[in-house]
Order: C-alpha cells, then structure tokens, then sequence
C-alpha cells in the first residue's frame, strides 16, 4: 500500500510541474486580462517561479504566512525573499490551479487500489455545509457581507466528503446568504468533479430535501439517500404517522412552495423506510431514496449508509479545529482561496497516508488480545505531512523513505478508538475579524 501511495503523490508532484513547464497549461491558471501578460508572467527565470510558488502555498496553510516562508526557505535552501515578493507573485496565480490540483489528488487516489468501495463498486459521499468567517475588508464585505455589528464577513462552505475513506473529493465556498442546495448543485453541476457521478451515491441530511435537487441526483448519479422531515411533504408526514415501516410514493411540487427557484421539477417515485426514534428524540426517523431495489439495498444497508453521513461532521470539524482552515495568509479574495483549497489537499494527503498508517496499525494488532482499537494520532501527523510538501521534488526513492518514515512514526503513535465517547468542546479564543489565534 505503500507503494501506491508513492505513487499518488509522485503524480501529484508531475501535475505541479507538468503546469509550471507547459506555458499553454500555465496561462490557464494566470490572472491575467492580456494573453501576453500571461506570457510573462512566469517566463523570467526568478526565485518564485510557478512550482515553487505553489509548494509555498500548500506548505504555510496551517501556519501564520511569516512562520511558513522562514520555515519553507530554510527546508528548501532557497534564498530568502521578502514577504512582499512571495505575495505580489502569488496574487498572480489563480485559487483554480489549487482547486483542480486537489481534484487531481482525489482523481489519482480513486484510480488506484487504495479506496474503499460500497455496495456493487460503487462510492458514497456525503454532502454537507458550514459557515466560514472571513476577515473584515471593503473587498470581502462587497460580496460576503453580514451585519455591520458582527465585526467580520461570513461564507458558507459545501463540502462532499467520502463516506468510507473520509477524503474530501470536492469543497466550495460561496457568500453566506447563498441558499445550501443552491451551493451543493452549484458545486456538483458547474465545477469539475473528481468521481464519477454516476458510479456515486449521495447522503444528506434533512436540510437538503428539494424535488428538483433529488430529480437532478435521481438522473445524473447513481442515487441518492436524504433524510426527510415532517413537514417537507404531506405524504412523509402520513407516513410518519402510520404503521408502515417501508414504502413507495410519489412526491409531487406543493403549490405554495418554490423548489430553489429553479424550473418547475417533474413529480418523482421514491422508497421511503422509517427507522426508530433516535435517543432522545420522539419522531421515528424517515429517509428517502431513489434506491428502489430493496433486494440489492435493504433497509438496514440504507440506514448504514445514512449513519455514515456524519463522518462529513467530524471532517469539517477536522478543518475548522485542528486544520484551522479560518486562519488565511492573506486578506484578499485570492489569498483566502488558495488557503482554503490548500488547506483541502494537505487534509486528503493526511488522510490518504492514515488509511496506509491504519491498516499496518490493524495488521500489528491482530494477534494482540486488546480491549480498544487504535488509530493514527492525526495531530502528529499533520505535522509530518507538511515536511512531505517539501521533498516532493526530490527522487522517487526519498519520497518513499519519508512516506516509510511517517507511517512507522504514526504506527509507534496512537490515539485509542472510544465508540460512544464524547467530550465537551473546546472553543478557541477568536480575534475581531473571526480567524482564530495560533500558537506558533
């Protein structure tokens, strides 16, 4: 597994370099108006050029920029720079390059044998969303505006994470007043898309159930599981309210509801199964899918699947808390951008390394009588995989011996796996314009 994930990253690191070398390619990510502006750009042999630049980027996401530039100059035995330079040349470089680098990731990773797979090869994912503060600038405030009172700017942030490999294949960030379907279809249906969507299944929660947002899922993807409330429909409420436990119906448009603005939606055959209420809840639970084969997907595979979901909870939660995905280099639009994609492809690098620490960690374990399972320490990890950033150019095999040296150092520290186990959060103190404070 180790070898495959070698690969991965190696390709990672020819994609950077393929962009950096292919002036065509490399024009593509160049913010600017004139063709031979873009030229230029990039053309002169300078300190930053376009590879390095970006490793840059990549590698002071989880750091304040000062403490990131020091750290990358010394690593890498490049000469230091001011940080004005590194920030004039990076406004150069588009926050899309980061964005389809972390696709390309994803991509390479879903191509190999590493990636899990649900019933009949297919992938689940999970959709969800959150809100993400944003310094307080005249810039920011023109498209992200909040309250005046609130002292920072807001954004919200869609993210579709896989259920069983808990990656994150795509990520977004709109203004806040966007409506959260609007952002989720927005997402899947303007902007490349790392898996296939039709070998995909889609998992949401009861903020997402829309006739238009299920017919478009039910044409484009292999099919999607919602959880559905009361009053999103009078026939789920029926149905809540009876003695059945499976069933077919056809939801239709309510006339005084507008589905997202969007064209009137045909009517559309679901399967809604109800479960027991949850703890500490009355109302039994009611999913809705698209999913009709109760034979290929029965009703305990459907509410598997739904349980899933909240592994997207703990992802974000991942980001905001220990990824500090609030804390940007930058206050401009683009800064903020790259971070956040940035941000994104170190969060899957961890996460694709933990899969390969994991099952040595299991595979050592299996003869050992143990009361609790056991895991990678993700907080020791992220440190590692951000010192991986920087020997990505060297040759293949010092790639793998530092990849050899994380998973060895993750399997001789870990974390205990607890089910059930839930402790108060901790939150951290946040400045006026909403990013959080870092120790350095």
């Amino acid at each position: 597994m180790k070898q495959i994930l070698c690969d991965i990253f190696n390709k990672l690191y020819k994609f950077i370099v393929e962009v950096s070398t292919n002036e065509n390619l490399r024009n593509t990510y160049i913010v600017k108006a004139n063709p031979l502006d873009k030229s230029r750009a990039f053309s002169r042999n300078r300190i930053w050029n376009f590879e390095l630049l970006a490793r840059a980027v990549m590698f002071s996401s989880k750091v304040t920029l000062d403490a990131g530039l020091v750290e990358f100059f010394t690593s890498t035995r490049m000469p230091p720079t001011s940080k004005e330079a590194f920030i004039k040349r990076r406004a150069l470089v588009s926050p899309k390059f980061f964005r389809d680098t972390g696709h390309y990731l994803v991509s390479t990773a879903r191509g190999s044998r590493l990636l899990k797979t649900w019933i009949g090869d297919k992938f689940l994912a999970n959709i969800d969303g959150t809100r993400i503060s944003l310094p307080y600038t005249k810039e920011l405030y023109s498209k992200y505006r909040q309250r005046d009172d609130k002292g920072h700017n807001l954004a919200r942030m869609t993210v579709i994470t896989d259920s069983l490999n808990k990656i994150i294949i795509s990520a977004g960030m709109v203004p806040n007043n966007t409506e959260e379907r609007k952002a989720a279809l927005s997402l899947l249906r303007d902007e490349p898309f790392p898996y296939p969507l039709d070998k995909t299944i889609f998992t949401m929660d009861r903020g997402y159930p829309s006739l238009y947002l299920m017919n478009w899922f039910h044409e484009n993807t292999a099919g999607f599981i919602i959880r559905s409330r009361r009053d999103s429909n009078p026939q789920i409420s029926q149905f809540m309210d009876s003695d059945e436990m499976e069933k077919i119906i056809t939801i239709e448009l309510s006339k005084n509801r507008r589905d997202i603005e969007y064209e009137r939606p045909e009517p559309l055959k679901v399967r809604v199964v109800k479960l027991p209420p949850r703890p500490g809840q009355i109302e039994p639970v009611v999913i809705m899918t698209d999913l009709m084969d109760a034979g290929a997907y029965p009703t305990e595979c459907i509410y598997d699947a739904y349980n899933k979901r909240w592994s997207v909870e703990t992802i974000i939660g991942m980001e905001k808390n220990e990824l500090q995905i609030e804390l940007f280099s930058g206050n401009r639009e683009c800064c903020i951008l790259q971070d956040f994609y940035a941000a994104i492809i170190m969060f899957n690098m961890g996460m694709l390394t933990k899969i390969v620490a994991d099952q040595k960690i299991a595979d050592s374990n299996s003869r050992k009588k143990l009361k609790h399972g056991y895991q990678t320490d993700l907080n020791a990890e992220w440190v590692l995989i951000r010192e991986l950033l920087l020997v990505l150019n060297r040759p293949r095999s010092k790639i793998a011996g530092f990849l050899t040296l994380i998973v060895n150092y993750c399997v001789r520290h870990t974390s205990v796996i607890r089910p059930g186990r839930h402790q108060p959060h901790i939150k951290r103190c946040i400045k006026t314009d909403g990013k959080y404070i870092t120790i350095q």
